[in-house]
């Protein structure tokens, strides 16, 4: 039996789940149902045994709540150790107390999103990635994992969940140490953790707008807000100071970059303002380099002296010393000078290599393949033009099939006529012009497409031709941007089978927060 999982984080006052039941042969006998509780923030895990339960269909949706507090009539009970389990697409559930509205139910609809442009997210490939840069790293270098951008397009609250919830091999949940997002919004958005959260986005112009209401939120929450001037800090400051709070603070030091960051020559001052500033807690100083992702570059080095030479002196007269962060993902595999107390993956967590080329030599497992479902088929003879501007002519009679994504779902226009789709494992060519909502392929290689076959928009395979490496270097453009620029329509699905937990379920349920 094969047993699924979601958190429903907006179900108050008790930690509840969703589960569901991947269709297969009848199944009897025994399955381990792990159930990971989450309140306020914390985090206990208990085990259930689940026995003798059989089925021959697909059961929607697997609902599970202390027995208690179930009001609602509901069909095929099961009891087992204190807990309901029932058979319902839609269950309905009344307050513990009997009032308010029913709660909500999210929907695992990672079958139901069969037949849909979707991408699939394996949460094994993001725990076999963070292992690796777990061997990359010494013991007590700790991980903060960069979500920022939606977790570069993966579904941040998958690639979240998964790094605080679900494990390989014997090491315990959370699999990093911190989490990393661009600005205060994205911190907001993210699912309930316990992780500290570092928002790298630094803070500018306080007081205007809604900035002010951002950053007491922030405080309030304790997530570490980057600062880069004593103008900066100063004005967070007396925000906390109103809130009665102590605001986390990193601070990001410019060693050549030249983006963001305070300059050299003005550290030394910014680190004085925010020590005489009771409102504001240093907990660590980091830098970026401009160029990670080129091994050997000497430049790197000379960014690492710059950092380490300005912070040399950083835990004279503290109880503790502020954290010293540098490495991103190919600080971490090329430079591990520079790993120092933190590193900060980014592109690595999810499979592609920091040169933005695959390598054999840091086996790192792509998270995603993009696929969408052969909407049409049709036969053409030769001659016969497709697209807007009719720039693809057939040369032989052949088969075109119909993609229902296009350049609005983030697929580059730039790859009309230029991009490959997969196709039962053989390549299908983009035909005519990628436009606003669909594509068109060329089924000539592929005699045996059928409407609702499943088209690899972008394959998990880094030597495919549809790659997402060989989809941005015809993109003219890196990994990076392909990943981020897959639209809100194509739906995020995780999916696999690992360890105890297999699973397969959706990011259904966005909008339950902390």
């Amino acid at each position: 039996m094969l047993l699924s999982f979601a958190l429903k984080r907006d179900l108050i006052p008790f930690p509840t789940l969703s589960i569901m039941l991947r269709s297969g042969p009848p199944v009897a006998g025994a399955a381990a149902l792990w159930i990971t509780r989450r309140r306020l923030g914390l985090f206990e895990q208990a085990t259930s045994a689940v026995t003798n339960i059989a089925t021959d269909h697909l059961l929607d949706l697997f609902a599970l709540v202390p027995a208690d507090c179930v009001t609602h009539p509901v069909s095929d009970l099961i009891r087992h150790s204190g807990f309901w389990f029932w058979v319902s697409p839609d269950i309905l559930l009344s307050q513990p107390d009997g009032s308010g509205s029913p709660f909500s139910v999210v929907r695992m609809d990672a079958k139901s999103s069969l037949g849909e442009p979707r991408c699939l997210i394996s949460r094994a490939a993001i725990l076999h990635n963070i292992g690796l840069i777990r061997q990359a790293i010494a013991p007590g270098v700790k991980i903060c994992a960069v979500v920022k951008a939606n977790a570069y397009g993966h579904d941040a609250d998958l690639v979240v969940d998964t790094l605080c919830n679900f494990s390989s091999g014997d090491a315990e949940p959370p699999m990093v140490d911190a989490l990393a997002v661009a600005d205060i919004d994205e911190a907001a958005g993210l699912m309930a953790c316990d992780l500290p959260v570092f928002v790298l986005r630094p803070v500018e112009n306080a007081y205007l707008g809604s900035q002010r209401a951002r950053l007491e939120a922030a405080t309030q929450h304790g997530w570490v807000l980057t600062l880069s001037s004593a103008a900066a800090a100063q004005d967070l400051a007396r925000i906390a100071l109103g809130r009665g709070q102590r605001a986390n603070v990193q601070v990001m030091v410019n060693t050549g970059l030249n983006r963001a960051g305070v300059d050299l020559r003005n550290y030394d001052s910014l680190i004085e303002t925010i020590d005489s500033l009771p409102s504001l807690h240093l907990v660590g100083v980091a830098t970026h380099f401009a160029s990670g992702d080129e091994p050997g570059n000497p430049f790197n080095s000379e960014q690492l002296s710059r950092f380490l030479a300005v912070t040399g002196n950083l835990g004279e007269g503290r109880s503790s010393r502020p954290h010293l962060s540098a490495a991103n993902s190919g600080g971490i595999f090329f430079q591990p000078q520079s790993h120092l107390d933190m590193v900060r993956p980014g592109i690595s967590i999810y499979g592609i290599d920091p040169t933005c080329r695959p390598s054999v030599d840091r086996k790192l497992r792509p998270v995603m393949r993009w696929t969408a479902p052969l909407i049409a088929i049709r036969e053409v003879p030769a001659g016969s033009g497709v697209g807007y501007g009719r720039t693809w002519t057939s040369r032989t009679p052949t088969r075109l099939g119909l993609i229902s994504i296009g350049y609005a779902d983030g697929y580059p226009r730039i790859l009309s006529n230029r991009g490959v789709m997969m196709v039962a494992g053989q390549p299908a060519p983009v035909a005519g012009r990628v436009s606003m909502d669909l594509t068109v392929i060329d089924l000539g290689n592929v005699p045996q497409a059928m409407v609702g076959d499943e088209v690899t928009v972008l394959d998990s395979d880094p030597l495919s031709p549809a790659s997402v490496y060989r989809i941005a270097e015809l993109a003219e453009t890196i990994p990076y941007e392909i990943f981020c620029r897959i639209g809100a329509r194509v739906r995020r699905v995780a999916v696999d089978e690992f360890g105890r937990r297999p699973m397969e379920e959706t990011s259904a349920g966005r909008g339950q927060r902390q």
